[in-house]
C-alpha cells in the first residue's frame, strides 16, 4: 500500500509544477494577446511599393511607411503605386476621336497630389477621382483630331495629349512628371491609310452604287418585272441600259463575285470553290476571304482615299480593313447573322409568291444608268 502511494507522489509533484507554470504564463499570454487585438484593430501593414492616399473631403494624405495607424485614416482610401517618394499613375483609356473611332490611350505619369483638392474635383476616393480627370482630358485631347492625324503624325498627336495633360493637372495643384501618352491604333489600321501615288490620281466623283443578285436568272427576272413583282428593277432597265455578259467557268458564285471585284482571274485570285478545307482542324468550312491572293474594289477605294461599303458579298468573311462608311463589311450570306436571315434581303421581298428558280443555265446581263 505505501508502496503504491509512494508511486504516485512523483506524478503529484509534476502535474503541480506544471500547473504553477502555467498560470505564471497566463498573464503573460493574455498580454500578449491583448496587444495583438489591439494591434489588429489599430495598425495596417501596407504592401511593398505602394503608399495610402486619404482623401476626407477636399483634403489629401498621403501614407507612405508600410505600418499605418488605421486611427489616422479617416476618409475614403486607396492603395497607389509609389515607385519613389512619387506616386504612379498608369492607365488604359479608350477615346474617341473627331472622325468618330475608337482608340485606345495608354497614359502614364508621376505625380505629387496637393493637400487640398479644387473645388471641381470629382467625388470619390482619390485613385477613382484622379482615373474620371484624366479619362476626361484625355477624350477632350483626342475629340480635336482625326485618326488620319493620328495615323500619319501619332507623335505630334501624343505630344499635344502630354501637354493638355501636364497644364490642366498642374493648374489642379498636382505635380506631374515624365508624362507618357500612346495611342494604339487598331491592328491592320495602315491598310486603311491612302498610298499618296495612288490618291494623287484619284479624282472627286459621283457616288457608286453596285447592286448584284447572286444566281438571278434574267428570264426569271424578265418574267416577275413583267407580272410587276419588281418595279424598282424594271425601273432601272427600263431608265438604264442592259446586255448580256459572258460569265467565268464553273460558273460559282465565290468565284464569279471575286473576280467581278477584283478584276482579275480565278487563278489569279485563287477563290475556286464554296468549301475550303480547314488547313489547322482538316474540317471543311465555307471559303473565306484569307483564300483571296489580290485587293478588292474596297481595298483600291481606300489606297485612294475614299469610302466603301459592302453587304452580303460572297467570300468576304472574315472582313477586310477598309475606309467604311457608316459600317464595315458585312460578310457573306453564311455568315450573315441569323436575325438578318429571318427579315429577309429586299431581292426577297420583290420577288412574287409561288414562282420558282427553274432550272436552268443563267443568261447574265448587265444594267448601266444612262
Amino acid at each position: 500500500m505505501y508502496g503504491a502511494q509512494g508511486c504516485n507522489v512523483p506524478f503529484t509533484i509534476r502535474y503541480h509544477g506544471l500547473v504553477l507554470r502555467l498560470r505564471r504564463l497566463a498573464i503573460p499570454l493574455a498580454l500578449c494577446a491583448l496587444l495583438a487585438s489591439i494591434a489588429a484593430l489599430t495598425l495596417r501593414v501596407q504592401p511593398g511599393g505602394k503608399a495610402t492616399v486619404i482623401r476626407n473631403g477636399s483634403a489629401v494624405h498621403v501614407q507612405r511607411s508600410r505600418v499605418v495607424v488605421a486611427l489616422l485614416l479617416k476618409g475614403s482610401t486607396c492603395l497607389v503605386p509609389k515607385p519613389d517618394d512619387a506616386l504612379l499613375f498608369q492607365q488604359l483609356f479608350h477615346v474617341v476621336t473627331r472622325s468618330g473611332d475608337e482608340l485606345d490611350l495608354s497614359i502614364r505619369f508621376t505625380y505629387l497630389p496637393p493637400s487640398i483638392l479644387p473645388a471641381t474635383w470629382p467625388d470619390g476616393d482619390w485613385c477613382a477621382s484622379l482615373s474620371t480627370v484624366v479619362r476626361t482630358l484625355a477624350n477632350e485631347a483626342v475629340a480635336g483630331a482625326s485618326i488620319e492625324e493620328a495615323s500619319r503624325h501619332p507623335r505630334a498627336v501624343s505630344d499635344a495629349i502630354v501637354d493638355d495633360l501636364q497644364r490642366h493637372l498642374a493648374a489642379a495643384g498636382l505635380s506631374p512628371h515624365s508624362v507618357v501618352a500612346r495611342l494604339d491604333l487598331p491592328k491592320g489600321f495602315e491598310l486603311l491609310r491612302p498610298v499618296p501615288e495612288v490618291a494623287a490620281r484619284s479624282r472627286r466623283a459621283n457616288p457608286v452604287i453596285f447592286i448584284g443578285l447572286d444566281g438571278a436568272d434574267w428570264e426569271l427576272l424578265d418574267e416577275y418585272m413583267a407580272h410587276g413583282s419588281m418595279p424598282n428593277l424594271a425601273a432601272l432597265v427600263r431608265d438604264g441600259s442592259s446586255g448580256p455578259l459572258f460569265t467565268e467557268h464553273p460558273p460559282l458564285s465565290p468565284l464569279l463575285w471575286t473576280s467581278m471585284m477584283t478584276g482579275v482571274s480565278p487563278l489569279d485570285h485563287e477563290i475556286l470553290d464554296f468549301t475550303r478545307f480547314n488547313p489547322w482542324s482538316g474540317d471543311k468550312e465555307p471559303i473565306t476571304s484569307d483564300e483571296r491572293n489580290v485587293p478588292a474594289l474596297w481595298n483600291m477605294a481606300t489606297e485612294s482615299g475614299k469610302r466603301v461599303g459592302v453587304f452580303g458579298l460572297w467570300a468576304t468573311y472574315p472582313q477586310n480593313r477598309c475606309a467604311a462608311l457608316s459600317s464595315p463589311i458585312a460578310s457573306s450570306p453564311c455568315f450573315t447573322p441569323r436575325a438578318w436571315r429571318r427579315r429577309g434581303s429586299s431581292s426577297h421581298r420583290d420577288a412574287k409568291p409561288g414562282l420558282t428558280r427553274r432550272s436552268r443555265i443563267p443568261r447574265q446581263r448587265s444594267i448601266s444608268l444612262g
